[in-house]
């Protein structure tokens, strides 16, 4: 199954992309059995539209299919029917910016429970944004109470099974605070409920490995590649958390914010204007690359 919906304003009439066809939201229909409600047996991406343009979508698709085919997932359509099926969808509900959400499900529980491919349900969303400011907004950060096994099987794929991190965000949320930081259960660094993590220590650009249980973010990845072709050196590494204090400037990102600076983190301010104005270099460089 194919699905894609869309659609800027929940009080009108929404288009929708369902096995090949524009239709009306209201008539878009899944099945109770769906294995992605029942288990969690899916996974998904989420991408930014800028003023009509698809930002990074060739690198979304392609984690998408690499980890489709890691937990034999069926993925029926090719990248570029995905993109053109993206493009028909944000003209029919005249969408210019916009979070798009690319779901894939294994399908129809047949009563097995063994990951084995068969018929999938593929869904795409789309909700209007307003338009990225011109410098990155400020959050807080905060630990969180729980910690992530190193070999944590799930950790480089988007899945379904997505409450830990929503249980982390929620223990941010219930100390004021806008994002939770995630550890290893050896002591690790790792990510936030919904980004990546950098820091900027000695004009070296830090970041969590990919060694470690982490996703490999999209925008993680042009953030690296903005870095080094301003000539900042690039770190990917195993830290805990006195070094992260001990940085000069800390900030998240994923698709949708896309970089956000880290005033606080734990009751330490980080208000150091070299490496803040470095940063808000990168996030300009980023907007420029999105056509913004």
């Amino acid at each position: 199954m194919f699905f894609l919906f869309c659609g800027a304003d929940y009080n009108i009439a929404m288009y929708v992309f369902l096995n090949g066809k524009l239709v009306e939201e209201s008539k878009a229909q899944i099945s109770i059995w769906e294995r992605g409600f029942l288990f969690g047996d899916g996974i998904f991406e989420t991408l930014r539209s800028y003023n009509g343009k698809l930002f990074l979508l060739t690198e979304h698709l392609e984690r998408l299919f690499n980890s489709a085919k890691a937990l034999n997932l069926k993925l029926d359509f090719s990248p570029e029917e995905i993109e053109q099926a993206c493009n028909q969808l944000l003209e029919a509900n005249q969408l210019k910016d916009a979070r798009i959400r690319i779901t894939l499900s294994r399908g129809r529980y047949e009563g097995r429970l063994e990951l084995e491919e068969s018929s999938s349900t593929f869904l795409i969303t789309a909700q209007a944004l307003h338009p990225p400011d011109k410098e990155p907004k400020s959050f807080k950060l905060v630990r969180v109470n729980f910690t992530l096994s190193p070999d944590y099987p799930l950790a480089r794929h988007k899945t379904l099974s997505y409450l830990p991190y929503l249980y982390a965000y929620q223990q941010a949320r219930s100390q004021n605070a806008d994002e939770g930081l995630l550890f290893s259960s050896n002591g690790f660094i790792l990510e936030a409920s919904r980004s990546n993590l950098f820091f900027i220590k000695e004009q070296k650009l830090k970041t969590p490995s990919l060694e470690l249980p982490i996703l490999p973010g999209i925008t993680r990845a042009k953030v690296i590649e903005i870095a080094q072709s301003l000539g900042l050196e690039v770190e990917e590494g195993f830290y805990q958390e006195e070094e992260l204090l001990s940085g000069e400037a800390v900030f998240l990102t994923n698709s949708v914010f896309p970089l956000v600076l880290v005033e606080q983190y734990q009751g330490k301010i980080f208000s150091h204007q070299e490496s803040f104005a470095l940063v808000k270099r990168i996030y300009s460089i980023y907007l420029k690359e999105a056509g913004c």
